[in-house]
Parts: structure tokens; sequence; C-alpha cells
């Protein structure tokens, strides 16, 4: 890391004045993790006792002093975790983690004249996983999450939409060829390490998108789900007991469909693609190491092999 960032994460300045204003606009931020980018210390959201939750963003303006000056003051989103705290009682500005780059910081910062903070402590710190991550999964994707040896992005991932579905991915399917060396314990802190680091949830931008979604009108909806599940249109008789009992009669017409045989028969049109993986195959690693793969399964072999006759 270059000695001018480290310098400046020894020291970081805020004005009194930020935590006495009282007109923001809405912040837009979607992590709570206070960051350090482009001479920027960004916090989201830091509750101080008589002001609310506010996000800040202090840019700094003096290299040889190492002096921030606040450039941006915006009422928190209330669905973020403090970052920060400030102690109107001894003055002190704790940050219990400031991400630079791919390092980790915890700052307490003492106010001092002149409306400034200064560090009186200052240490490396390490985010939960990043041991694992980095020993694990870098050297495929990336320190930062944007891909390594492999072009995979871990950012916003298909399988990052909880900490208790990408466990389960990385225990059972990561790293490749040998998933049995990150599960439990360090699958759980390896998927927190990402979520944390390499998601990003933009709150306003989703409540936006779901304002400008409208629904369907019960018979449209009756006629596309008829065409899904049993490839017909519905009949007269399904179409006047939606428009007799609403959404119950909705339901009662679809939970009908769902118990015919064509029923079943699309199922299987609609996840045989979906259940095709070449994921077992033997070019992932060879034919022993394709097995590995199944590690609910760990005694399994291919059929034919000499094994077989153990069976």
């Amino acid at each position: 890391m270059p000695d001018k960032l480290k310098s400046l994460l020894q020291i970081a300045s805020l004005l009194l004045w930020a935590l006495c204003a009282s007109q923001f606009a809405s912040a837009q931020s979607g992590s709570s993790l206070p960051t350090f980018s482009d001479d920027t210390l960004t916090i989201p959201r830091i509750d101080v006792e008589g002001y609310g939750s506010l996000e800040l963003q202090l840019q700094l303006v003096d290299t040889t002093n190492l002096t921030f000056q606040l450039t941006s003051s915006l009422a928190a989103n209330p669905s973020l975790t403090p970052g920060a705290t400030y102690d109107l009682q001894t003055s002190v500005l704790s940050i219990p983690m400031v991400q630079a780059d791919t390092v980790f910081y915890k700052l307490d910062l003492q106010l001092q004249p002149g409306d400034v903070f200064t560090v009186v402590t200052a240490a490396e710190t390490k985010l939960t996983g990043q041991d694992d991550y980095n020993a694990q999964c870098a050297s495929c994707h990336g320190v930062d999450g944007q891909g390594g040896l492999v072009s995979v992005s871990l950012v916003n991932c298909a399988n990052c939409s909880s900490i208790s579905t990408l466990s389960n991915y990385i225990a059972n399917v990561m790293p490749v060829g040998a998933p049995e060396s990150c599960a439990g314990d360090c699958a759980i802190k390896t998927a927190e390490y990402i979520l944390n680091l390499f998601q990003i949830v933009d709150n306003p931008m989703v409540e936006q998108t779901i304002q400008a979604i409208s629904s369907l009108s019960l018979d449209d909806t009756l006629r596309k789900a008829s065409l899904q599940l049993v490839s017909r249109l519905p009949t007269a008789t399904e179409s006047q007991q939606v428009a007799n009992q609403g959404e119950a009669g909705l339901r009662a017409v679809l939970d009908g469909m769902m118990q015919e045989d064509k029923f079943y028969d699309r199922v299987a049109e609609i996840f045989n693609d979906l259940i095709l993986t070449d994921r077992y195959l033997s070019v992932n690693g060879g034919r022993a190491e394709a097995l590995r793969l199944m590690r609910i399964f760990p005694d399994a072999f291919w059929f034919g092999d000499p094994q077989e006759a153990a069976r």
C-alpha cells in the first residue's frame, strides 16, 4: 500500500459543524462499511445523539497535515448498520473498520482545536472470513472479487442472495476440485466476507424499481399461468370461477391445473434443461476429480469402474 495511504488512514479530520447540520438530502449508499478511496473518507452511517443518523464524506485537503474537510452530509439510509460512533462527552470518533483497497483499519479519532480530528489509535484489522477468502478464493476470483486466474466476478454473484445460499454453494462446490477444503465455519465466514465486501445493495433504486412494477389483472394472470402450467387456455368455467371468487378462485383453479397429467409433462419440459449440468464431467479435473465435486457422495465412482464389483 502506498505510504501516503497508510499515513492518510492514521489521521482523519471532521468539522464539528457537520454533526449539527439540520438539512440533509437522501443518502443512496447501500454498504455499511466505511471506506477510503480517491482521497475521500466515506462513513455510510454514523449515529450521533441528538442529531440522528448521518452519512458523511470527508475530503483530504491538506496532505502535509493530513486534514480532511467535510464535503457531503446526508441523512443515512436507515437500513444500514452504523459503521462509526461519536461520543459527545469525550469527543472521540470511533471507526471499528475502514476499508482501503483490500486492507482494513480500526481508527479512534480525538477532536482537536480547529475542528479537526487526529487518530489516537490506529491498527490494521481483518474482516471476518478475509484469511479464508485469500487462501481459498483470491487466486481465481481476485483479491477485489473482480476475477483472477479465471474471469469470474463475485460482485453481486448469482449465488450471493444470502449467507446460507452462498455458504452452501461454497461448501458443496468450491474451490473447484477440492470443496472439502472450505466447509463448515470456513464456508460461512467466506460467504460473509464476499457479501460484506463485494455486494452492492442500492435500496433506493430497488424501491423505485418496485414502484414501477404493475401487477397483471387476475384474468391475465389466469391466462398466462394456464399456458405455462398445462399448455392450454383456461376454460370458461375456470374464468368464471376467478371472476366470481377473485384471488381465492385463482388459487383454486391453479391448484386444480397442477393435478392434471399435462402439468407433469410441462414440469419435465421446463426443468429438463435446468437439471442438465456439466458439473460432473471428467474434464473438470479428471474422472476422479469430477466425482469429488459430489461431496454428498464421498465414495462415488464411475459406472463400470473396477470398484463396481465391490458395490
